[in-house]
């Protein structure tokens, strides 16, 4: 099986490495699938919050020549949880201000649906205002990239009664 190597690294300073090292072996299940489960201590990353919107690359190496694979992604870390009632965002107490908004959905046209130019300054005029939480209710990428660079939370769902409901 192949070594799996990672590195966390500041999303705005690349310099500043957060973990090296490696995960395990990879190595084939049964079915052909290749799985690796691991854990890395004693981290200490800055946590995402719309307050400081701290964010990180992750890069995945596994194997060697021309099987070698490098993937990178962008990664926040932070905790949700709730005590007595009140939702805790790494356990601080954060009040949701939040706006249901169509897009993707309705009211505003699809040419402005996924296109960065339209998102990012949508979610800046939110934030100046006071929101820190956005409802959606379908993936987007886009707004979700957004969101976690400027500090928006989001959640997502349907209007109307979950099937099987009678309410």
């Amino acid at each position: 099986g192949a070594t799996v190597h990672a590195r966390i690294t500041s999303a705005s300073d690349t310099t500043d490495t957060l973990w090296t090292g490696s995960l395990g072996t990879l190595r084939a299940g049964a079915d052909g699938v290749a799985r690796l489960s691991a854990r890395v201590a004693k981290l200490s990353p800055r946590r995402w919050s719309p307050q400081s919107p701290a964010l990180y690359h992750l890069t995945v190496d596994a194997g060697e020549g021309a099987g070698r694979r490098v993937e990178r992604v962008r990664i926040g870390f932070r905790s949700v949880s709730s005590r007595n009632g009140q939702i805790l965002l790494n356990g601080r107490p954060i009040f949701l201000r939040g706006n249901e908004i169509n897009p993707p959905e309705r009211n505003i046209p699809d040419s402005l649906d996924a296109p960065r130019r339209f998102v990012e300054p949508y979610i800046r005029y939110l934030r100046s205002v006071g929101v820190n939480i956005i409802r959606l209710t379908r993936h987007s990428q886009v707004w979700f990239d957004v969101g976690d660079e400027l500090g928006m939370m989001f959640f997502q769902g349907n209007y109307g009664r979950p099937e099987g409901g009678t309410a």
